[in-house]
């Protein structure tokens, strides 16, 4: 009989230890957050955009008029001079997950990040 109760203790604390497990999951799940650039307004020209952080569970969402802009990821140098010269997006809601670094993107189309269309984003 006591090892049918040390078996039963031990499926007890298996059982806490999955329900634990489930638990800090969703909570972390619960902690990511969609991170929209340029708030409210979205990726727009006239928007004030230049430094933002967010943690790696977190996604950005670039919204606009895709007939009018675009999100184009690139190189510090590129970000820099405004030079195009990354991975384009021009769906009009691109919703990206990255991982720890340091990101730039610009708005590829005329000269819109020359009028300030581009943002830094560190992820910790």
């Amino acid at each position: 009989m006591a090892s049918s109760s040390a078996s039963q203790g031990n499926g007890n604390a298996l059982r806490l230890v999955a329900l634990l497990l489930c638990v800090m999951f969703i909570v972390d799940q619960a902690a990511a957050a969609v991170v929209p650039v340029g708030g409210n307004t979205g990726w727009m020209l006239g928007n004030k955009f230049s430094k933002l952080s967010i943690k790696s569970k977190d996604q950005l969402l670039f919204k606009y008029p895709a007939n009018v802009h675009d999100v184009v990821q690139v190189s510090g140098a590129d970000y820099k001079s405004c030079n195009a010269n990354g991975q384009t997006r021009r769906s009009g809601y691109d919703q990206i997950s990255l991982g720890p670094g340091t990101y730039y993107f610009i708005c590829g189309v005329s000269d819109h990040c020359k009028q300030g269309m581009k943002v830094t984003v560190t992820v910790s």
